[in-house]
């Protein structure tokens, strides 16, 4: 498409608070408000926004990942015999349908993609097995001025099924792999801090944090040249 065509509703004016990076993308015609945590694109947006899905998309796929769809309207049945109902439905948007059952819109999937799984993988010769997916996530959270932490985003959330736990420590390592090197693809800076297993369980997590002017926590990090070590406040 030429530059010419594609429509781009661009503003010298600041519309509404947010951090500037906020108001830059909506000055900019990528992105406009709809309220509190909800975020529309336009064209030119969408496009961007595509671009960065297809680098995920592409770190994955490069170490063996294979991508489904998983909806985000959910039963409470499958959520009530993971024991995570509770624990999430602070943070959870439920509703009942018309037929009287309580559902949910999927603020994670990992009760989604056991089920898609369930009975699909049938000897050793299945495993290990990566998959992913880049969809709709939905959490009633405090929103912050930006596109992460919003009431609807997009997420690209990765599972693996393994016989052994030495299959599972090599897969975490493809993936924390193609995480930096995405990452770096992309040209952040980023440093690699141990996380807070919270509701999704495990005995392990680490998050990629992007040293930034306006953030949700503190960050120490090493100045090294290719040193991605740090610690937030949540872990001092």
């Amino acid at each position: 498409m030429r530059r010419s065509d594609l429509f781009l509703p661009t503003s010298r004016a600041t519309h509404g608070g947010g951090i500037n990076t906020t108001q830059l993308l909506v000055r900019a015609g990528l992105i406009r408000p709809f309220g509190s945590g909800l975020w529309g694109f336009t064209p030119a947006g969408q496009r961007v926004r595509q671009k960065v899905i297809h680098r995920l998309q592409t770190g994955l796929d490069s170490i063996g990942g294979q991508q489904v769809c998983l909806p985000g309207l959910q039963h409470r049945q499958r959520w009530e015999q993971s024991g995570r109902w509770k624990t999430f439905e602070g943070e959870m948007f439920t509703l009942e349908n018309r037929d009287g059952q309580v559902m949910c819109l999927a603020p994670s999937h990992e009760e989604g993609m056991v089920h898609l799984m369930d009975g699909q993988i049938r000897s050793y010769d299945d495993l290990p097995l990566l998959v992913y997916q880049i969809e709709s996530k939905f959490r009633d959270d405090h929103a912050y001025n930006g596109l992460i932490r919003c009431k609807e985003f997009t997420m690209k959330d990765a599972y693996s099924f393994h016989a052994n736990e030495t299959s599972l420590d090599t897969t975490y390592n493809d993936v924390r792999g193609a995480y930096e090197r995405t990452h770096t693809d992309l040209g952040l800076e980023f440093t690699i801090v141990e996380a807070d297993n919270s509701v999704m369980g495990g005995s392990t997590s680490e998050e990629f944090i992007a040293p930034v002017e306006h953030g949700s926590v503190e960050l120490l990090s090493c100045t090294a040249t290719e040193c991605r070590f740090g610690i937030s406040d949540e872990h001092r």
